[in-house]
């Protein structure tokens, strides 16, 4: 069975890999030690004069709370202050017009507890925010990326970004990959009813697409320039 890729792709060299591997579409971004962060504009409008396929961009401003180490489910490297939110605005306004066909973005918030009034340990989406990070790419697609793993109640995530008009969710489940995370991508692409799409990602490779494919029924697959090595 053909499936539908998305490749993360961190340099024009990657992307040509990916595209002759049979990747669908894109993500661009740069420093994978952290993650990800956004790219240059040079390498955005590099690789769109050459990929023959969308490309989304990656919107994460380096700031210092992104750091190589930090477990997938740290919610503090998706938190933005005011400042830092009107420069991941910015960002998205020079990708846009850098030539990006979609963004991938997603911001969390800490909330305090009704009953003590300590900051929870997980993170809980910025829907004021996403709701402006949407307004901001105009008429590009929205994925939430990864920041939805660090959410502390992932159904209840869901319905807030499917509420701001995201088109994607990038996640693993929850877990540190999509195979330890198939039961919940499971339930998410039920509850996601044909909304939103549920796009499974984290170590993804020849040997277990089919086996993710069967469990969660997914449309869209993220996984990086290795597997196009690999199939």
């Amino acid at each position: 069975m053909k499936y539908f890729l998305e490749a993360c792709c961190t340099s024009v060299e990657d992307v040509l890999l990916a595209v002759a591997g049979g990747a669908g579409r894109i993500e661009l971004c740069e420093d994978l030690s952290c993650g990800g962060v956004t790219p240059s504009l040079d390498l955005i409008r590099a690789v769109k004069r050459v990929a023959p396929i969308p490309v989304n961009v990656l919107v994460r401003p380096a700031l210092p709370s992104v750091r190589p180490g930090l477990p997938f489910n740290d919610p503090s490297q998706y938190i933005y202050s005011v400042e830092e939110a009107a420069l991941l605005l910015d960002e998205i306004a020079a990708c846009r017009e850098a030539g990006a066909d979609g963004i991938v973005a997603g911001c969390l918030k800490n909330e305090t507890s009704a009953l003590n009034y300590s900051t929870l340990a997980n993170g809980f989406v910025d829907e004021d925010l996403l709701r402006k990070i949407i307004n901001a790419a105009g008429p590009l697609p929205v994925t939430f990326h990864k920041a939805f793993d660090a959410c502390a109640r992932p159904l209840e995530a869901l319905e807030s970004i499917i509420s701001a008009g995201c088109k994607r969710v990038l996640t693993s489940g929850c877990a540190s990959t999509a195979m330890e995370g198939l039961p919940l991508l499971a339930e998410l692409m039920h509850a996601s009813a044909g909304r939103i799409t549920i796009m499974p990602g984290g170590s993804i490779r020849p040997s277990n697409i089919s086996g993710i494919f069967d469990s969660t029924h997914a449309v869209e697959f993220h996984a990086s320039v290795s597997f196009f090595q690999q199939a």
